[in-house]
């Protein structure tokens, strides 16, 4: 945005003594606690000055009075030990009383990553209140590999921990690998649900050929309807029963089998049957899933 020749950012910050720019924070993620302004990033700075936290990060909480107030979450470091208290302590020597963290959460790790700001942020806010139940929308969505990988670790750390959480994604192997049941929604209509294993019960066969028409694929779609061809190379999938019946089709219609490969049925294998099924189009499908202790 610019204003009046300016470059508006978005940012906080202020000019120090020898003329140089200290950026402190944006401004959409200051706390208001009750009309007095508090920075995330000087409390993180505050914190992670402790000789036993390795990492922080500071974020708003509702409050019933004061319509925000202060909450912050901490990783220590390894060998260290440390309760909420003495870290208030701690802070009440370094800030005004009214930046002083009410809540601290004490984890064993923050997602980070050049894109996880939000989703770590929003993680410890529900985590804030030692919740048993948790509800997670795309939390993985848009980061950086390292980022999506320490929050789906966290995620499994909260179902062993005995928590219950709900995880809506597009993002299928983050689905299966954390989650022990699983609904395939339209539109607020559940078209199938079930545990995972059951869902993923049963064995299929990939079988690969080369030198196939387009007649013989229409003739292997009978057996196969989700065969494709990639000029004329064949990728079908069927069940065990079926190979040897598409194997003689695509070799009475002069293609050639290159491979036959037994294989596990997966979610997104579920998830493409259930749209052929439906009849609709990708986009109109969501994903959930839960896991629990």
């Amino acid at each position: 945005m610019c204003i009046r020749d300016r470059f508006h950012t978005g940012d906080q910050g202020f000019m120090d003594e020898d003329g140089y720019l200290k950026i402190t924070g944006r401004l959409k993620e200051i706390i208001n606690r009750g009309g007095e302004k508090v920075a995330p990033v000087e409390v993180d700075e505050v914190l992670m000055e402790h000789p036993a936290v390795h990492q922080a990060v500071t974020f708003a909480v509702p409050h019933d009075k004061l319509g925000e107030d202060v909450a912050a979450a901490v990783v220590l470091r390894d060998g260290q030990s440390v309760n909420e208290r003495a870290l208030q302590d701690f802070a009440n020597t370094k800030l005004a009383a009214f930046k002083v963290p009410r809540r601290l959460l004490i984890l064993e790790a923050i997602p980070k990553g050049a894109t996880g700001t939000l989703q770590r942020i929003g993680l410890a806010q529900a985590l804030v209140n030692d919740p048993r139940v948790l509800f997670l929308d795309e939390p993985t969505s848009g980061l950086d590999p390292i980022a999506h990988l320490e929050i789906r670790d966290l995620i499994l750390r909260l179902r062993d921990e005995g928590r219950t959480v709900f995880l809506s994604s597009h993002q299928l192997s983050d689905v299966e690998m954390v989650c022990d049941r699983v609904s395939i929604m339209n539109r607020g209509k559940v078209l199938k649900v079930g545990a995972l294993k059951d869902l993923l019960a049963g064995q299929t066969t990939e079988v690969r050929a080369e030198k196939v028409s387009d007649a013989a694929l229409a003739k292997v779609k009978e057996i196969a309807p989700d065969a494709f061809l990639v000029e004329d190379a064949l990728s079908a999938r069927v069940e065990p029963d079926q190979v040897n019946r598409l194997v003689d089709v695509v070799v009475q219609n002069g293609g050639h089998i290159v491979a036959v490969t037994p294989s596990q049925r997966t979610l997104e294998d579920i998830f493409i049957e259930t749209i052929q099924q439906a009849g609709m189009p990708v986009a109109d499908l969501s994903l959930e899933g839960s896991l629990s202790q």
